[in-house]
């Protein structure tokens, strides 16, 4: 009879000590699970967060290489202005610088002709 106690008692024992297991493997599952529910919802906050975020520095990269590209337009458009005010003074400053050279050919023949006129009429003069 005490063996067949202690065989009793242990089993009793290892009836509490299973029952408490599953009630800590069941708080464990529970636990588990708030766990679970809280990584789903954390893992789907930062996914928006994200997608707002990589909306919102979309929307800036693409205003930024607007901007860029009416940049680089109107820089080169000036640029190219420029040429053209650079090529009209080069043909300016040619112009100016044939002028002067005919100015200079008609001032040495009207001096040629006016020294001509003068010998010619010192000549009918004597």
């Amino acid at each position: 009879q005490v063996q067949f106690k202690e065989e009793l008692n242990s089993i009793q024992g290892t009836v509490s000590n299973a029952s408490r297991v599953q009630k800590i493997l069941s708080e464990n599952e529970s636990f588990i699970s708030s766990l679970q529910k809280d990584l789903s919802d954390t893992r789907n906050r930062h996914h928006q967060q994200f997608l707002e975020i990589r909306a919102k520095h979309s929307a800036e990269i693409e205003a930024l290489t607007d901007k860029l590209s009416l940049e680089k337009k109107t820089r080169l458009e000036a640029e190219t202005r420029n040429n053209d005010l650079v090529e009209k003074m080069r043909n300016l400053e040619r112009d100016r610088s044939e002028l002067e050279h005919q100015y200079m050919n008609h001032k040495r023949s009207l001096n040629d002709q006016l020294m001509k006129m003068m010998m010619d009429h010192d000549e009918l003069r004597k």
